[in-house]
């Protein structure tokens, strides 16, 4: 049994129904590893209920970071590109 869980229940409800919960949390691995995550370490939020938002927020800014990132290398290639072209134009 986890000693964290047993603390934190503590806090939240009756010391008689502690040993019960804790039983029923640690029984399934996945139920455990998401308590633990929610109650103790905090990385779980309820509060945000737009799964669209996240998504959309995740995607831009993986986006921007990676043009970013990329910028030298397309300005690298659009140059290598642009320069054979202008020698080859010429003025009549």
């Amino acid at each position: 049994m986890s000693i964290t869980i047993y603390w934190l229940l503590a806090i939240k409800s009756n010391a008689l129904q502690i040993e019960a919960i804790v039983n029923v949390i640690t029984a399934r691995k996945r139920v455990w590893i998401d308590t633990m995550m929610k109650e103790e370490v905090g990385l779980i939020d309820d509060k945000n209920n737009r799964p669209v938002n996240t998504a959309v927020t995740t995607f831009v800014g993986f986006n921007t970071i990676g043009l970013i990132l990329l910028m030298p290398f397309v300005l690298i290639l659009l140059m290598m590109i642009v320069i054979p072209l202008s020698h080859n134009i010429h003025v009549i």
